[in-house]
This record gives C-alpha cells, structure tokens and sequence, in this order.
C-alpha cells in the first residue's frame, strides 16, 4: 500500500523511514558508489527536512518497499543546487517559480509487482504535486529510467544533455509535466505482462 508522509506524520512511520534511509545507503552508496552523507547506515541530505514529502510503498509485514522523495525546489534542490552542470536552463528562474518541485533518491526494493509498485510511486506523487499547484517537477534520471518514462507515455522534458556521472553511467537533468491531463494518463498506465518486462526501476 502506498502511503504519503509529511511532516505532519511522520512520527508514525519512524520505522519506515529508518528503512528507507538504508535502503539508500545500500543501492546508491554502497552498490551505485555515490559520494553522499552517511550517518549511523542511513543517507540523508539537506532536502530530508520538513517540507519533504515521501510516497513510501509499505508490504503487508509492515516494511518499506519502494519510496521517493519529492519537495520544493525554492530552498533546496540536489539536481539545481549540487549538479548545476547539468541544468541548461535559467537555474534561478526555476528556484524562484513556487510551481517547481523536485523527485529525487527513487528506490524500488519490491522484488514482485516490480512494475506495479513503481507506476503507483508515480500516480501517486503525480496526485500529491497536482493538488499544490505544482507545474513541473525536476529529477535526473538514469537514460535507462528516462526511455521507460517515455515508453510509459510519461512527459519528460530534458533540461539539458546526457552527461557521464563520476561513478559510471549516464544521466539527464529532466523535467516531468504535472498536470491533471499527466495525472490521467498516468492513471491509464498498464503494468507490463512478466514476458515483457524489462523494469529496472
């Protein structure tokens, strides 16, 4: 089941949220060798503060399973304010744009319902950003996510050119349209069959 946690109510998903925080020390640290802030086995950065809104993917027995983090751009954001290499656009001009929000630290543990888990993390952060008047929402995906995206008929917009990142592999500063026409057709989504899917996310 997908759940939202907000400042508001956080403290009811202290486990989770200690298990996400691993689970990203485990893939982007430990298994993608990311040069980002660990402490006590759990990865953090300026954005995990109040105005972070995580869409976690909790099983049955309670455990977290998928999550992302999305928030406003206009204080923090890791793509603008870590990696402005990779932005072409006005950088300033979309801190400063209220509408603009950020997807970052994206993971997927699900080992079944893989596809399923990943398409409900996005109707659902899509759902989330469309009622607070979001317009747009800034991440740098992998060129392998960003052709899923777009097979999925996800609106993507690059922000500039596919770039090699240190530790190996390619990436795009990207923009995702949120709107309410987004938001329908994210909905129509189909997951894959288990013949033709090829999910990594």
């Amino acid at each position: 089941m997908l759940h939202v946690v907000t400042a508001a109510n956080r403290h009811l998903y202290e486990t989770q949220l200690d298990q996400m925080y691993r689970h990203r020390t485990e893939l982007f640290v430990e298994g993608a060798g990311w040069n980002l802030t660990v402490v006590d086995g759990r990865e953090m950065d300026e954005g995990d503060d109040d105005r972070a809104v995580y869409l976690i993917a909790i099983d049955d027995d309670g455990h977290c399973r998928s999550s992302v983090r999305i928030r406003p751009v206009d204080d923090f954001s890791y793509l603008i304010d870590h990696m402005p290499e990779w932005v072409d656009e006005d950088r300033q001009a979309l801190k400063e744009d209220p509408t603009v929000w950020e997807m970052a630290r994206w993971i997927n543990q699900s080992r079944a319902r893989k596809a399923e888990v990943s398409i409900a993390i996005y109707v659902g952060a899509v759902e989330y950003m469309v009622g607070r008047g979001v317009s747009q929402c800034v991440s740098c995906p992998d060129v392998v996510r960003e052709k899923h995206a777009l097979r999925r008929g996800w609106t993507v917009r690059r922000l500039g050119t596919p770039r090699r990142y240190p530790e190996g592999g390619t990436a795009v500063g990207a923009s995702l349209i949120v709107s309410e026409e987004e938001l329908a057709r994210a909905r129509q989504v189909r997951v894959p069959s288990p013949r033709s899917a090829r999910d990594p996310v």
